[in-house]
Parts: structure tokens; C-alpha cells; sequence
């Protein structure tokens, strides 16, 4: 008995270790997704080529100024030459409302002043003997006229074609006199260049002083700033209708400044508070708040 105990005794139950075999994961759609972002791709290369062939040249330079800021460019789409027309760029997505517009002319010169050649030397009657220099004083005389009245024509075309200077047309005031072209920022009922009590530009103000800017930059002229207020009450003895108008001047000097004039051509900034006024009639109007611009004619100079 004792041995056939121990037998059943070192008998060992048979253990069976089953693995579970885990299959690998599949790829999923991963190709599927890039070979779709493929054909796409091709349709669109081939949809390009295909609109560029059936497009015209002005419907494709739509398309581009489409993408461009907005500004002015000069385009033969007036009589070509010196004050042919101008021709805007169409809004497009990067346009800022914020950024002034800009206008590129052409502005005829004359006496050799921009263009430093000799030929309107050579066209330039010379001085006679016994000082007669009345031919070349009246070429000279008609050559500065049609330069500031390019510049004149051209400057109220291109507030006209920028719609969001459209309501400007009467804050801008030019008039020729004998001393030059003067060029005046009138405020109106109810839009202002300047803030209220405040020698800041409002930003029309600040467009405006850059369409102006790219005009004057294109001229030799000498430039007069003269800043003008209404007669409503303002002020006390430490800051007057006096500091106001040539503060106003000085910031429409630094605006020009600002879009490249040449500082040096501005010889004068004075302020006349309320002592000359636009509308004599209606001292307390708002076109008594401007701001004067004088292109000074140039002395003539004889040979």
C-alpha cells in the first residue's frame, strides 16, 4: 500500500500554456487619404492650365490686381503722356483700410529742373542783347502753368477714383495766384481733418495728405504751410486758436514728411488762428478750419 501511494504520489498534472497571438494592426486608409489629396492636386494643375488658355490677357490682369493692395497706377488709359488718366486697382482681399492710397502721375518739367538734360535749355530763347528776355520769360511762365495745372488736374482725378476719398471732393480746394498754386484742406459739417480741439490728423486727414504728398513730390516748387481755425470758442492763455492753427501746420508738414517730400522745400509754417477767414459770412463754419499749401512760383532764371 505504502508504495503504490508514493507512485500516485509523484505523478505531475500536465500543464497546457496556450499564447494568444495578437495580429499586427492594420495599415487603415492612410494611403487612401494621400492619394486622394494626389488626384486633387492634378485636377486643380490641370483646371489652371485649362483657365489660363481660355482667359483673356484683361481678365487675367484683373485677376492679379484682385490679389494686390490698393492703390493707384499709371495706365494708358487716358491720352497718354504727362496727366493721361489714371486707373485704379480693384479692392482685393490685402487691402488695409488703414493704409492711405497712393497715386503714381507724371508731371511735366520744365527749365531742365527734374530731369537735368539739356534739351528745354536748347528749346529756351536766350537772353537778347540789351536784356530782352521777354521770350524766355513767357515760355517759362507758360511752361510752370501747364506743370501746376497737370499737378492740379491731376490731383482732384485721383480723389474722384479712390471711392473712399470720394467724400473729400469738397475738403480740397485749389486755386492758381500770382505768388503760386495754392492747395487748401477745408474741413466740412461733418467731416473733419483734424481731431476736435487737436492738431491730430483724422484718418482722412492722413489720406489725404498722402495723395497730396505723392503729387508735390513730383514738383521743384518751394512749399508755404498756413494753418487757419474758425471763430467758435476755443482755448485759454496757455493754448490758443494762435498754437492750434500752427500746430495743425506743423502736422500736415510732418504727413508730407512722412510720404518722402523733400523737407527742405518747406520754407514756411505759420499759423493765422481766425484772422483769415474762408467764409466771411459764417464765421463759425467748418470750411474756416483749413489748412493752406503754397507751391511758390520759382524765380526765373536767364542766361
Amino acid at each position: 500500500m505504502a508504495n503504490a501511494d508514493e507512485g500516485i504520489a509523484e505523478e505531475q498534472p500536465t500543464v497546457v500554456k496556450k499564447k494568444k497571438r495578437i495580429p499586427p494592426p492594420p495599415h487603415g486608409g492612410a494611403w487612401k487619404v494621400a492619394y486622394a489629396d494626389f488626384v486633387t492636386a492634378m485636377m486643380a494643375f490641370f483646371l489652371l492650365l485649362w483657365l489660363l488658355n481660355v482667359t483673356t490677357d484683361s481678365t487675367r490682369e484683373g485677376i492679379s490686381d484682385y490679389f494686390e493692395p490698393e492703390g493707384l497706377s499709371e495706365e494708358q488709359t487716358g491720352s497718354g503722356g504727362a496727366g493721361k488718366g489714371l486707373a485704379l486697382q480693384a479692392e482685393g482681399a490685402l487691402r488695409s483700410s488703414g493704409s492711405p492710397p497712393s497715386v503714381t502721375v507724371s508731371i511735366p518739367t520744365f527749365g531742365g529742373e527734374k530731369s537735368g538734360t539739356t534739351q528745354d535749355e536748347k528749346k529756351a530763347p536766350k537772353a537778347r542783347a540789351g536784356g530782352d528776355t521777354k521770350g524766355y520769360d513767357k515760355q517759362h511762365d507758360d511752361e510752370e502753368n501747364q506743370q501746376l495745372e497737370t499737378a492740379a488736374d491731376t490731383l482732384r482725378q485721383a480723389i474722384q477714383e479712390i471711392p473712399e476719398l470720394t467724400e473729400l471732393q469738397e475738403s480740397l480746394l485749389i486755386e492758381n495766384l500770382p505768388e503760386g498754386m495754392r492747395i487748401m484742406l477745408v474741413d466740412q459739417q461733418k467731416i473733419s481733418l483734424f481731431r476736435s480741439a487737436s492738431p491730430i490728423l483724422t484718418n482722412k486727414g492722413e489720406h489725404l495728405c498722402a495723395i497730396i504728398a505723392t503729387i508735390l513730390r513730383e514738383l521743384p516748387h518751394d512749399i508755404r504751410i498756413v494753418g487757419h481755425t474758425d471763430r467758435s470758442k476755443f482755448g485759454g492763455p496757455n493754448y490758443s486758436k494762435w498754437e492750434l492753427s500752427a500746430d495743425r501746420a506743423n502736422s500736415v508738414r510732418r504727413a508730407l514728411d512722412k510720404y518722402n517730400v523733400n523737407p527742405n522745400r518747406v520754407k514756411r509754417i505759420s499759423g493765422k488762428a481766425d484772422q483769415s477767414l474762408l467764409d466771411n459770412k459764417n464765421p463759425g463754419s467748418p470750411r474756416n478750419r483749413r489748412i493752406d499749401i503754397l507751391l511758390v512760383r520759382q524765380k526765373k532764371t536767364r542766361e
